[in-house]
């Protein structure tokens, strides 16, 4: 099932992974949401960004 996946940087995933173990269940949150079925794309007629582009901009997300 997984042989059509392509991992381009092997080791940047095996210390993602020991992240998210070192982290914890309790840790861990997943954010998806990207077709904005749980957040708008306009509020009061004026466009607001992404929750993802939000993560993105902050650089705190993946410990960054």
């Amino acid at each position: 099932m997984l042989e059509n996946i392509l991992i381009s940087n092997s080791s940047e995933l095996e210390k993602l992974k020991q992240k998210f173990k070192k982290g914890g269940v309790k840790r861990l949150h997943i954010l998806s949401d990207f077709e904005r079925t749980l957040t708008y794309a306009f509020v009061n007629k004026k466009k607001v960004p992404s929750i993802l582009s939000v993560l993105r901009s902050s650089g705190d997300y993946l410990g960054q």
